[in-house]
This record gives structure tokens, C-alpha cells and sequence, in this order.
């Protein structure tokens, strides 16, 4: 039998060795190209959904706390529902100006104070329904009285369930007053509506 330069190469070739070299080539070939077309992919899937989880759990975490918000602030309202008429009182829908000057007529009659004059500013009667804003009713007082009727005046007047604010208080010693003990006094009150 003749070997010739042809057939030793085929043997080369074929030889044991070189037959695991390309198998493994072969292999780490094929694997690679799996990898990189199945299981890349599915690596980076799984990272993503990790991400995008980590980041549910935080909204999560947020939307928690604002339902036990809302559970707690709509608790405070089943617990204030019989006292609605109270706001409803303090900040009324509308400004009420006869109202505001009984209240005050109310409480002079009550003491040792005389109201001179009560005038009111402007009044917005506009209701816009989308912006609702506390509107500001200003009401100014001009009176007399002893120490003692004053102090029972603001007091009956903080006392009343409107929302009143005493923007400017000035008060004066009468001296065209036979006692001594009278008092002029003018008072800017701001009420509130809505």
C-alpha cells in the first residue's frame, strides 16, 4: 500500500487529536452563538423585569402610603360629619351681611358699649365655582364705651362662631365725655366667605 503526501495530510487531518481541537472549536462556536442569540436576550430580560420590579415596589411603597392617607383623612371626616355645620358657620357660602351686622348689633346690646357707626367695604358676590378662595368682607366699627364694655365687646366677638379677624384696633380716651372712663373706639374687622 502506498501512503502518499495526500493521504498523510487526510490522516493529519483526521487524527485523533485534531479531531477533539475541532470539536472543540466546533462546540465553543456553536455556544457562542447560542448565547448570544438565547440566552443574551433572556439575560437581559431578566435584568430588565429585576429593574422595572425594583421599581414597582417603589411605587408601590408610595401608593401605600397615600391609600393610608386617604383611609386616615376620610376616618377624621367620619369622626367630624356631625360638625360640619360648624365650618359651614365660621366660613359661610355666602357673605351674610345682614347677618355680620346683627351679630354685632347682638353684642352691643349686651353691655356697656354703644355702637356710633358699622360700615362695610366692598363685597364680592361674584361665585366662580371652579376656584373656590376665601373672599375677605371687611367691616369697620365705631363706638364707645367703658373699659370693661370693650373688653366684654371683643370677647363676645372673638367668641361668635364667624370667622373674624381684628385687622386694626385703635382705641381713645373721649375727652369730650363727662367720665372719664369713656372710651372712643374704631376696629377694622375682616370676615369670610366663600
Amino acid at each position: 500500500m502506498k501512503i502518499t503526501k495526500k493521504g498523510k495530510l487526510i490522516d493529519k487531518i483526521f487524527s485523533e487529536r485534531n479531531k477533539d481541537y475541532t470539536f472543540s472549536i466546533l462546540f465553543f462556536l456553536i455556544f457562542s452563538i447560542f448565547i448570544f442569540y438565547a440566552i443574551r436576550p433572556s439575560l437581559s430580560t431578566a435584568f430588565a423585569l429585576r429593574k422595572e420590579e425594583s421599581d414597582l415596589l417603589k411605587v408601590n411603597e408610595v401608593y401605600e402610603r397615600r391609600i393610608v392617607d386617604i383611609a386616615r383623612l376620610q376616618s377624621q371626616i367620619e369622626d367630624s360629619r356631625d360638625n360640619l355645620y360648624l365650618i359651614e358657620q365660621s366660613i359661610p357660602r355666602f357673605p351674610q351681611v345682614s347677618k355680620v351686622i346683627d351679630d354685632i348689633n347682638t353684642i352691643d346690646q349686651k353691655g356697656n358699649f354703644s355702637i356710633n357707626k358699622a360700615y362695610l367695604g366692598e363685597v364680592d358676590l361674584s361665585q366662580n365655582a371652579e376656584k373656590q378662595t376665601l373672599k375677605k368682607m371687611k367691616v369697620t366699627v365705631d363706638a364707645e364705651g367703658d373699659f370693661d364694655g370693650t373688653l366684654n365687646f371683643i370677647n363676645a366677638l372673638i367668641n361668635q362662631r364667624r370667622l373674624k379677624n381684628i385687622q386694626k384696633i385703635s382705641i381713645q380716651n373721649d375727652n369730650e365725655s363727662t367720665t372719664s372712663s369713656q372710651l372712643k373706639i374704631n376696629m377694622e374687622l375682616i370676615n369670610y366667605h366663600l
